[in-house]
């Protein structure tokens, strides 16, 4: 009697082994098949429409998808780009999600007269809304000035002595006028010429423009001054929006 109560007690220990086995391998078949659920159900259907999806191929804007081809910008389009670096104060590349790098100059950084301040708040990477100022199908130029985007022909030819002593011949009471082609952090750009001489470019500096000229310059305006000083040998025509002083009169 004792041997079947040995034998029933072993009975009962291997069906509660068995028992034991068969819940932990259905523990770990539920754990398996939810791991499986997220590795290869859950992922594809979030990748498929979800936003994981348009992150990896880019959410638009700059640079995301295809890039648009040059032909397709229009003089006066209104673009978002992204700023991609300053080149040495004469402007700032801009990634405007097309084939070609867009440039914005100086001048057209903001309406008025762009300050050193205005120009370094274009950091890499700032997201900027543009227009499209100039496309020659090779080289695009973007303005972010609000109004007219009708420009002067580009005006870079560099000056000779004989160009500039030609200006001597003009009083410092007279006032002769130009157009704004240029700026930079000192001042702008006005194109000159003297009375049957060639055009050539003259820094007016910011010290001596007139009241009010600073908040409301554009490129293109017509502007007038008088020649101050003429240096020959640093190529040079001193200019002002200022009246003569007594003094200057005199001379």
């Amino acid at each position: 009697m004792e041997a079947r109560s040995t034998s029933g007690s072993m009975r009962r220990q291997v069906a509660l082994r068995k028992a034991r086995c068969l819940l932990v391998l259905g523990l770990a078949g539920l754990l398996l098949g939810r791991s499986c659920c997220f590795a290869g159900i859950a992922r594809p259907q979030t990748l498929r429409g979800g936003p994981l999806r348009r992150f990896a191929e880019g959410s638009g804007g700059a640079g995301a998808g295809e890039k648009v081809p040059l032909s397709e910008l229009a003089v006066g389009q209104t673009l978002q780009g992204t700023v991609i670096r300053p080149f040495s104060f004469s402007g700032v590349f801009v990634d405007v999600g097309s084939t070609a790098t867009g440039f914005l100059e100086y001048e057209e950084i903001v309406d008025g007269f762009t300050t050193r301040k205005d120009y370094k708040s274009l950091m890499k990477g700032l997201r900027v809304n543009v227009r499209v100022l100039e496309n020659d199908g090779q080289k695009l130029y973007l303005t972010r000035r609000t109004g007219d985007i009708a420009r002067p022909e580009r005006f870079r030819k560099p000056p000779t002595e004989e160009l500039i002593a030609a200006f001597k011949c003009i009083s410092p009471a007279d006032w002769i006028e130009g157009p704004v082609v240029g700026m930079n952090e000192k001042g702008v750009w006005v194109k000159l010429a003297p009375p049957g001489g060639e055009e050539v470019r003259s820094l007016l500096l910011v010290e001596n423009f007139s009241e009010g000229f600073e908040k409301d310059v554009t490129p293109g305006q017509m502007v007038k001054v008088r020649v101050t000083a003429v240096d020959v040998p640093q190529k040079r025509v001193f200019i002002t929006m200022k009246a003569a002083s007594e003094k200057e009169e005199a001379f």
